[in-house]
């Protein structure tokens, strides 16, 4: 570290400029911010995976309850916000797409909506038998 002083040849004294950080010697403002939003990334990608998971099991108790074939074991995002649930807290909201089959030839889709976790709307074209 410079020090805070410079002496000069005829002993006069100048005040160094230096700015200081939040944790002198540990990190910079932008440091912290660039760590704040990797967290905040991994975070978001930890919550994304999930949600998919409660989606794809969601569509496979779908497909099972109708005795159909749940495509491909997979449900793929479409639309991704935020949104405001029943108590005006913000939450993300996410649209899974998912593909079933009655005889394996052919091919229906059908939708989850989930706010934060929690399936909130399930649409397919599915009838009951």
């Amino acid at each position: 570290m410079l020090p805070l002083f410079y002496v000069l040849p005829s002993r006069q004294y100048i005040l160094r400029i230096h700015s200081y950080s939040m944790w002198p010697g540990f990190m910079s403002g932008f440091d912290f911010v660039v760590i704040l939003l990797i967290v905040g990334l991994l975070l978001f990608w930890w919550d994304s995976l999930a949600a998919r998971e409660v989606a794809r099991r969601t569509g496979r108790q779908i497909c099972d309850k109708h005795d159909v074939q749940f495509l491909d074991d997979t449900v793929s995002i479409m639309r991704i916000r935020l949104r405001r649930n029943t108590l005006g807290q913000l939450r993300i909201y996410r649209a899974y797409h998912f593909e079933y089959s009655y005889s394996g030839e052919d091919r229906g889709l059908g939708e989850i909506e989930m706010l934060g976790r929690r399936v909130i709307n399930i649409s397919t074209d599915l009838v009951e038998f």
